[in-house]
């Protein structure tokens, strides 16, 4: 029986632009996002860190099950303005999707912490050596 591809190595993520409607008739959009998702997996457990364009990598924790995965980082404060005041939020980064050989595919989204989850763009990673 052949063993099932690891998550663990060096991920090179590249998300695409997205752009919708909200359930309340507004739009959101995202902007492209590239990074690297440096991961470990031991058994369906999932850790490592996440670099974006941001400095300073932020730690993750996930889970596997078959080739399907979920992984969420910590949280970190961001400046915002918010009805024209100037503030900071903790924001995180959440990233599911399937594994198939060197190729990881599925949707992240970068959420507040205390909302609901931010809408989803699809993105794409290619393991590195």
């Amino acid at each position: 029986m052949a063993q099932e591809p690891s998550l663990s190595g060096r991920w090179e993520v590249s998300g695409e632009a997205a752009s919708g409607f909200t359930a309340g008739g507004g739009t959101w959009s995202r902007n492209a996002v590239s990074g690297v998702l440096t991961a470990t997996q031991q058994g369906e457990t999932l850790s490592g860190t996440w670099t974006d364009a941001r400095p300073g990598a932020l730690p993750f924790h996930g889970r596997r099950s078959g080739d399907a995965f979920e992984i969420q980082t910590e949280s970190r404060a961001v400046p915002a303005t918010i009805d024209g005041v100037a503030t900071t939020i903790r924001m995180r980064w959440t990233f599911r999707g399937t594994l198939e050989k060197d190729v990881l595919r599925g949707t992240m989204s970068f959420d507040r912490e205390e909302s609901e989850p931010a809408q989803p763009q699809p993105f794409i990673a290619k393991r590195k050596p």
